[in-house]
């Protein structure tokens, strides 16, 4: 099972930058940061950037702000959370 865990908020003057991992949870009780392993997408590009690249997997960056879904794609499974991302958290 994966689910997606947002780390504290790093507020910043402009832009408010952050980051999700990705944390599978396996049968024996160990859990793993997957973030790495897998793709991650953003429904609304203008609400937030999402960065998907090798070592920046998850973090994203503050646009307009507002409410999107966040996408992350794994070999054992997709999850998708709706966030609120708010230009002052």
């Amino acid at each position: 099972n994966i689910s997606l865990q947002h780390a504290a908020p790093s507020v910043r003057p402009d832009p408010v930058s952050s980051r999700f991992r990705a944390i599978a949870s396996w049968s024996d009780g160990v859990q793993t940061d997957v973030s790495e392993l897998g793709s991650w997408f953003i429904d609304d590009p203008t609400v937030v950037e999402l960065h998907d690249e090798p070592g920046r997997r998850g973090f994203f960056t503050i646009g307009h702000g507002g409410k999107a879904e966040v996408n992350f794609v794994h070999p054992e499974q997709a999850v998708t959370v709706s966030w609120d991302f708010a230009l002052n958290p």
